[in-house]
């Protein structure tokens, strides 16, 4: 039988840690030796994090845990007895890591209808044979995500720096680098990203939040098909795109948002006119910032990256010349125009070689910057 990607089941599951790094599993009431996360479906018109905190509520009773990270699009299949098999052919999930203060606090399964007893397990004794066979892999591999080379990467500000798209794809002026290769936010490929971002909902600001977002891009990244695959995970009535600008100069009025709205600015592509930024016309872009950031305004920036073979193939499928050289004078300047951002204001640049995961990283930033400490959390 062939399936498509939507015979997938969405799921939440969570690893919950505490300060001493352990790790909370639940126990099935039947008689089988095996510990499972706590984790469920995703219910019609509900959040992926909703049916989490639900999920967290119903079979562990927690009310309170502090979300860390998340990594999406790992896929099982289910057990040929699992009578779910008649809808999907498995589950596609979303791992999440969260925190709970001090070292095993107490947990009461005695409501839960998928427990009988919780328990905690140090990290180090999570071994694959824990857990149900049908599930060995995909808990190995979310384990291997957050926690890697344990325990010599197991603090929270470790995890956070490699586990969050703010974290991981922050540019910082100190420490110029090409943003990380590979998809490590994410733990399939281009089918499961389809459905992951098709089983948000739309995102749209508070009532007073005004978040302005502005796309930078080197030539060959296809912001225009980034703009329109971003713009319909949005609310269109709280939308607001503005046209493409031949320059990234200041911004015109019809960009700013109004309270409650998202404006999406594309700032390029990164032609030649963008490759010197003069020092007066710098100056004057980061007091303009400084001034929307000072009236209120939330401001995403984000520059797309890519590399010198990928923008080759794709300038190449549109008739246009590719150099090695041009590409490294593109990049420099473009580096260089990211490094003079204010502290208050950082660039995040993020690859674009694959655009799926392109799309996700920008979903995945607007959708974090919506949260309330989110700026003030991410200063260089």
């Amino acid at each position: 039988m062939i399936h498509a990607f939507t015979d997938w089941r969405m799921n939440v599951a969570a690893i919950i840690m505490d300060d001493a790094c352990n790790i909370l599993l639940g126990a099935r009431p039947e008689r089988r030796p095996y510990l499972h996360f706590p984790q469920g479906g995703v219910k019609e018109g509900e959040s992926m994090q909703e049916a989490l905190f639900r999920e967290l509520r119903e079979e562990m009773g927690i009310c309170s845990a502090h979300l860390l990270a998340e990594y999406p699009g790992l896929r099982y299949t289910y057990g040929k007895r699992n009578e779910k098999r008649a809808h999907w052919l498995g589950q596609q999930q979303c791992f999440y890591l969260l925190r709970m203060r001090g070292i095993a606090p107490v947990v009461s399964c005695d409501d839960s209808v998928e427990f009988s007893s919780a328990h905690w397990v140090p990290l180090t004794e999570l071994t694959p044979e824990r857990f149900a066979p049908s599930k060995r892999t995909v808990a190995q591999h979310a384990l291997n995500h957050f926690f890697p080379n344990f325990p010599l990467l197991s603090s929270q500000g470790q995890i956070l720096s490699r586990c969050t798209p703010e974290r991981l794809y922050l540019f910082s002026p100190l420490a110029q680098a090409l943003p990380a290769s590979g998809t490590p936010l994410f733990g399939g490929g281009k089918k499961e990203a389809l459905l992951h971002l098709a089983s948000q909902p739309l995102l749209r600001p508070e009532k007073k939040r005004r978040l302005l977002v502005v796309l930078l891009s080197m030539e060959g990244c296809g912001m225009q098909k980034a703009l329109r695959r971003v713009a319909a995970t949005l609310d269109p009535l709280t939308t607001h795109i503005v046209p493409t600008m031949e320059r990234y100069a200041l911004y015109p009025a019809a960009a700013l948002p109004l309270p409650g709205e998202i404006s999406l600015l594309a700032a390029g592509p990164y032609s030649a006119a963008l490759r010197e930024p003069s020092a007066p016309a710098v100056a004057a872009l980061l007091d303009l910032e400084n001034s929307l950031l000072a009236d209120g305004h939330s401001l995403l920036k984000i520059a797309l990256h890519i590399s010198p073979a990928r923008q080759q193939k794709r300038l190449l499928k549109k008739g246009k010349p590719f150099s090695p050289h041009g590409h490294a004078a593109e990049q420099a300047s473009l580096f260089s125009l990211l490094a003079a951002s204010s502290a208050s204001s950082p660039w995040f640049l993020i690859p674009a070689d694959l655009s799926w995961y392109r799309d996700f990283l920008l979903h995945s930033l607007i959708s974090r910057a919506l949260s309330e400490n989110f700026f003030s959390a991410n200063r260089i």
